[in-house]
């Protein structure tokens, strides 16, 4: 048994073996409709069978390009309770089926609000500041959002190192 803290969380990480006993890889669009005209995401419903419990565990994934198919025998990668990857066990590779660790463990999930609460505060002062200060305060906005995204790439890498030194 291997723990990992993130964040000050220490979680523990378990492999119960398991069976894809269903695997359906689709595309759809998300919210409104015009923006599947823009484009679409590819979705996979997955239910994996715990072989120790035959506990039936259904997932939907964004991440629709993963190689799962019915009757693999796979070992589920968890942190606690929470599935965040398997092991086929048949060529021993492993894959996350989430990339986006932040969301997927709960953390800084308020974060994008305070970010996006302090980005229209920053776009309304600029239409109330006159003159040549409204353009730097819409380039601090904009860099402020890209200070965001970097944040939250860097931070969902440095999970997935911390998680892929304990698979190793």
């Amino acid at each position: 048994m291997y723990s990992v803290t993130i964040q000050g969380k220490t979680y523990q990480l378990n492999f119960p073996e398991a069976t894809v006993v269903h695997a359906n890889k689709y595309n759809g669009s998300v919210g409104i409709y015009i923006w599947h005209l823009f484009g679409s995401n590819a979705y996979q419903d997955v239910v994996f069978k715990l072989k120790n419990t035959q506990k039936d565990v259904p997932l939907t994934l964004t991440n629709g390009d993963l190689p799962l198919y019915t009757t693999q025998q796979v070992k589920l990668i968890c942190l606690d309770d929470l599935v965040v990857g398997y092991v086929d066990v048949q060529s021993n590779r492993y894959h996350y089926l989430n990339r986006n660790f932040l969301r997927l463990l709960g953390i800084g999930s308020n974060l994008p609000i305070a970010f996006l609460m302090l980005a229209i505060l920053l776009v309304i002062l600029s239409f109330l500041i006159p003159g040549e200060y409204q353009q730097d305060t819409l380039l601090s906005t904009f860099l402020l959002c890209i200070l965001f995204v970097i944040y939250r790439f860097l931070h969902n890498k440095w999970i997935e190192r911390l998680l892929d030194k304990a698979l190793q």
